[in-house]
């Protein structure tokens, strides 16, 4: 397993506390996240269920970093945990800045510099996932159905589009 799938584990079992005090110790979430305001035992629920969610994601992704669409939504997860914390510290005050640090080690150890570094590392490797510049070009070829015919590119015998979309180019340009 690599490096990343191993992080991923850890931020999922360190946020498996964060779900307990979610459902079962609302006066520790009251007091080490959400100070400045009152907080009812369905919104401890709800944030438990949230971040059991969360904690979710980031186990399936560790044992599966090759899948694109898990992949992403695990990245999209850190960054609407962040956007989420970092409204209610800026925006709606319901956190003092001592809550972003105890939220940083329950969640991410060191708060925003691991969290930031996760985002970044994650962003980064999605380059590597999600959008290689050979796999486009095969894509667009396949589109004109000159996929191993390319003296540029050397599109491999295993490319092939889903059959949906194989479908849908055949219809649109008369392509038997």
């Amino acid at each position: 397993m690599k490096a990343l799938g191993w992080w991923l584990m850890l931020l999922g079992t360190l946020r498996l506390a964060s779900v307990w005090f979610g459902f079962f110790d609302i006066w520790a979430l009251r007091t080490a996240v959400f100070s400045k305001t009152t907080m009812t035992e369905i919104h401890g629920r709800t944030f438990g269920v949230w971040t059991l969610l969360t904690c979710t994601l980031c186990y399936l992704c560790a044992f599966n970093l090759d899948n694109k669409p898990l992949y992403l939504a695990t990245f999209l997860s850190f960054v609407y945990a962040f956007a989420h914390f970092l409204t209610e510290y800026l925006i709606y005050n319901t956190m003092a800045i001592g809550n972003l640090t105890t939220v940083g080690i329950f969640a991410v150890i060191k708060p925003r510099i691991v969290a930031c570094c996760r985002c970044a590392q994650l962003g980064i490797a999605i380059n590597s996932h999600m959008l290689r510049a050979p796999d486009l070009e095969c894509f667009v070829q396949s589109f004109t159905n000159d996929v191993h015919h390319s003296t540029a590119l050397v599109c491999p015998e295993s490319f092939s589009l889903p059959s949906w979309v194989r479908t849908a180019n055949q219809n649109e340009f008369g392509v038997a």
